[in-house]
């Protein structure tokens, strides 16, 4: 497998290729390296900060009443705003990690979320994601902010990234692995990397049964973010195949809502904030927060 990591100046110390193991996860490729101009996702907040995941709080219902000249301007900001406390709230759900601690995001994107763990905690960020152009943009950043020599990115994919056994003392998925088919392969390759007791925090967006997985609004969401919803037991059962042990499972569907009603007052809006509305209005989708711990033999 090839792999590599990309310098915090932005461009790659080599150029290497991710292993991309299907025509599925081509196609995701394909869409997020050519993603560059959507504001609703990819407009960085004064903190340099992108985010490619959505939010678990309601927003601030004012900025629906701002002047029209500035508005949208400041429902993009509202909306960034409530990304950057989705990650907050991961955080908080996770618990202590300590300066010393090594932590793996797993499918980092341009590196909202790794900033703010490094942020908040001032441990080591190792991000992984398969896209040079996100990748260079989240090197930038933390070249920008004097952070490289504690947050760093490398190219690579989710279920076959570079690192020794037993490197992570956490891993986090937020909102990345409804890119993968393979929920297995993605908890055998955190489970390795992982030290025994270390912890394993996601963050995602799941079919409530096989059923709901066929329906119109999964379908629809899978086709416009080029994913593969998986149910919550295909989640929970790949954990315990591969000895992550949940110990912690908060159902925040109803906290979703908000973000999508927010969302679809953009003038940016994508078309899928509809069948968001309505897969976890009406409980064909949950949106979850989970921590697993790595458990040798469990």
């Amino acid at each position: 497998m090839h792999s590599g990591r990309v310098s915090s100046g932005g461009s790659p110390l080599n150029q290497p290729i991710a292993k991309i193991d299907s025509l599925h996860e081509q196609a995701c490729f394909e869409f997020y390296e050519g993603k560059r101009n959507d504001l609703i996702n990819l407009l960085p907040g004064d903190d340099g900060f992108v985010h490619s995941h959505f939010a678990v709080t309601d927003f601030d219902h004012r900025v629906l009443d701002a002047p029209d000249d500035r508005r949208e301007e400041e429902i993009l900001r509202e909306l960034h705003r409530i990304e950057n406390l989705q990650v907050e709230a991961l955080l908080d759900f996770l618990g202590p990690v300590d300066a010393d601690q090594h932590v793996m995001d797993s499918g980092c994107g341009r590196g909202g979320t790794s900033f703010i763990v490094y942020d908040r905690h001032h441990c080591f960020v190792r991000g992984v994601d398969f896209s040079p152009y996100r990748l260079e943009f989240a090197g930038k950043i933390a070249s920008q902010r004097k952070v490289e020599d504690r947050v760093t990115f490398h190219q690579s994919n989710m279920t076959g990234t570079p690192f020794a056994d037993d490197t992570f003392d956490v891993v986090i998925n937020n909102e990345s692995q409804e890119h993968l088919e393979s929920m297995d392969a993605l908890c055998r390759e955190n489970s390795r990397v992982l030290k025994p007791g270390g912890r394993f925090a996601v963050a995602t967006w799941v079919a409530d049964s096989w059923k709901t997985q066929q329906s119109e609004e999964v379908t629809a969401i899978d086709s416009h973010y080029r994913t593969r919803i998986h149910t919550r037991a295909t989640y929970l059962r790949a954990m315990v195949n591969h000895s992550l042990i949940p110990i912690r499972l908060d159902d925040l569907t109803e906290a979703a809502i908000p973000y999508w009603q927010l969302r679809s007052e953009s003038s940016h809006r994508s078309g899928v904030e509809p069948y968001f509305l309505s897969a976890l209005g009406k409980r064909i989708m949950n949106y979850l927060f989970v921590i697993a711990e790595y458990q040798p033999g469990a």
